[in-house]
C-alpha cells in the first residue's frame, strides 16, 4: 500500500509541475513570468530548512549543487504544491560572487476557479552551505530554507 501511495504522490507531483509549465504559457490576469531555469525542476509541499522533495526531473538537482559548490551560472524550479494553490520558486545562481549568491523568484498560484497568479516577488539569497544534504540559503531576512540534492527519503537523483 506503502509503494500505492508513493506512486500517487509522484504521479500529482509530476501533473504539478508540468501544469506549471503549461500554465507559464497562458499568463493570466497579466501577472510576470517567471524565468526558464537551466537544470530542471522540482516538486515539494514545504520549502524550508528541512525540505522533502517529491519529485524532480532527472540531472535537476545534481546539476544545481554541482553548480551552487562552485559558484556557476545556474537555475533550478522549485514549486511548494498544496491541494489548490502553491508557489512556484526559481532559484538562480550569480556566478562568480564571494559568498555565493542566487537570485530568488516566487509567484503564489490558485488552481481552484481557474489558473491564477500572484504578482512575482524578488529575493536576494545567498549560499550558507552546499552540503550532502544540499544547498543552504538564507533570503533576505526569510527563515533558511533548504534545496535538496536528493528526493524524499534519500534516493540519489540524476
Amino acid at each position: 500500500m506503502l509503494g500505492l501511495a508513493k506512486l500517487i504522490t509522484a504521479v500529482c507531483a509530476a501533473a504539478v509541475i508540468a501544469g506549471e509549465v503549461l500554465a507559464g504559457c497562458g499568463n493570466s490576469h497579466g501577472a510576470v513570468m517567471l524565468p526558464q531555469v537551466s537544470c530542471g525542476s522540482a516538486a515539494t509541499h514545504a520549502l524550508n530548512d528541512r525540505t522533502q522533495l517529491l519529485s524532480a526531473s532527472p540531472g535537476a538537482l545534481p546539476c544545481f549543487d554541482a553548480a551552487a559548490r562552485k559558484c556557476r551560472a545556474a537555475s533550478i524550479s522549485v514549486v511548494a504544491m498544496g491541494v489548490d494553490a502553491g508557489t512556484h520558486y526559481v532559484f538562480m545562481i550569480k556566478p562568480g560572487t564571494d559568498p555565493c549568491q542566487i537570485t530568488e523568484r516566487s509567484q503564489f498560484y490558485l488552481v481552484s476557479g481557474g489558473m491564477r497568479r500572484g504578482p512575482v516577488i524578488t529575493r536576494h539569497c545567498r549560499v550558507g552551505a552546499v552540503t550532502a544534504r544540499g544547498v543552504s540559503l538564507s533570503c533576505d531576512g526569510q527563515p533558511p530554507l533548504l534545496v535538496p540534492v536528493t528526493v524524499g527519503g534519500g534516493e540519489a537523483v540524476g
